[in-house]
């Protein structure tokens, strides 16, 4: 199925919304607040997942904002929207964020004089134009039902919500509205990096290039409010990203949200900063950092074997992976072997899965590994060598890591479906 079809798909939703808006207009059916509150919650959401594939949105990233999360987004800035600031999504889709910000927006005292003022102050851009013809409607459907007492006057649809277009914010020069907040749920797929990207080489998650422009973009003092995949936050790839957003904000707050649906398996946070022209005191941590870390006690790194891609080559090893260590077990005896050149280890040691999910009961399997000779360790372990080079410190250690405080403290600090060096190196004790 081609790119155009896939979204062209869509408009049979639009058209579907717009019939219903001409004969509220033209008096040709009764106003009903079912179908317009099915309209302005979960029905557009429905509506993608029914026309457009689900690999074509996961492909391009490509999900609807739920309207709890766009509801938590818009409270962050809901003293600056009852004052009747100007709003922008740069990544609109069909407006979920929007409306929620729109919830919050002064009214004034008519239907239509609240439609032409809205008009002025919202904007938007997306790539598709079936999500802008959406976004308008449903916008127009929000103001009728803010005046459930009211006869509903005729509607020139095509007038209202000018300010929503159909543009590539990556790729025009300056999007930003001067004195307006941002709100953007970007897409979270993943791109090649390019000359311009200072922070990250690679492919690299597209949502970290939004943002890296809109801050550049951004005026001092402009509030910006997004949600991100958990790996902007978390991924030790990232933290050049990180640095750079600190240092471009006097303010700065993250709520972690969980999944962001069922659809797209992917953990988000909000991200919520003020632009500064000068850096300032502000942390992506949550987590204070400890000064009795896992790191004190154990040399941490990931275990150097790349199955299928190194050479079986050099000296016969033992070799343990990550179907060999049993979560909370020790291993006395490995039966597994291969051929490897490069590092190897010696026990005692522990070993912990990288796979690792927020929904995890128990973020940290961890096996203590208690064989003689050399081993060879799979790169879905992280190797955790004891520094007194104890066997005890190995059990000890295997306890504290099951708790479920650390899985508390690892679900705050990483909400990945893997864990890293670093967080597991922060780790308090």
């Amino acid at each position: 199925m081609t790119e155009k079809y896939e979204i062209a798909a869509f408009s049979e939703y639009s058209n579907e919304i717009k019939n219903i808006l001409i004969n509220l207009t033209n008096k040709k059916s009764v106003k009903s607040k079912y179908i317009i509150e099915n309209i302005l919650n979960g029905k557009t959401s429905k509506a993608l997942n029914d026309h457009v594939s689900l690999q074509y949105r996961k492909s391009n990233g490509i999900f609807f904002t739920g309207t709890q999360l766009s509801e938590k987004v818009a409270d962050k800035i809901k003293p600056l929207l009852n004052n009747g600031i100007s709003v922008i999504d740069p990544a609109c889709g069909a407006g979920n964020l929007l409306l929620s910000c729109l919830n919050h927006l002064p009214k004034k005292n008519t239907l239509l004089e609240t439609l032409e003022y809205w008009s002025n102050i919202v904007y938007g851009n997306d790539l598709f134009n079936e999500f802008i013809n959406t976004a308008k409607l449903r916008f127009i459907l929000h103001v009728i039902n803010c005046y459930p007492d009211d006869k509903i006057p005729f509607i020139n649809i095509d007038r209202y919500f000018h300010n929503l277009k159909v543009q590539n914010s990556l790729k025009i020069k300056n999007s930003n509205i001067e004195d307006a907040c941002v709100v953007i749920n970007p897409p979270f797929g993943y791109t090649k990096s390019n000359q311009n990207c200072n922070w990250t080489g690679g492919k690299f998650q597209i949502a970290g290039l939004f943002i890296e422009k809109i801050i550049n973009a951004a005026y001092e003092g402009q509030n910006i409010v997004a949600i991100l995949p958990d790996v902007l936050r978390s991924g030790s790839r990232y933290k050049k990203w990180r640095d750079f957003v600190c240092k471009n904000s006097k303010y700065l707050d993250i709520e972690t949200c969980g999944k962001f649906d069922n659809n797209a398996d992917v953990d988000v946070f909000i991200l919520h900063i003020i632009k500064s022209l000068s850096p300032g005191e502000v942390s992506f941590k949550k987590n204070q950092i400890s000064k009795n870390t896992i790191s004190i006690h154990f040399n941490i790194c990931v275990g150097p074997v790349v199955p299928h891609r190194d050479p079986e080559s050099g000296p016969m090893c033992k070799y343990i992976h990550a179907k060999n260590a049993p979560a909370n077990q020790i291993i006395n005896e490995i039966n597994e072997k291969k051929r490897y050149s490069g590092r190897t280890f010696k026990s005692p040691f522990l070993t912990i899965h990288r796979t690792s999910s927020p929904s995890d009961k128990q973020r940290c399997k961890v096996t203590v590994i208690n064989v003689k000779g050399i081993i060879a360790v799979e790169n879905h372990l992280i190797v955790l060598k004891p520094k007194d080079n104890s066997l005890e410190t190995c059990k000890k250690f295997q306890k504290i890591l099951s708790l479920h405080n650390t899985t508390k403290w690892l679900n705050e600090e990483i909400r990945c479906r893997h864990l890293t060096v670093s967080s597991i190196k922060n780790l308090p004790v």
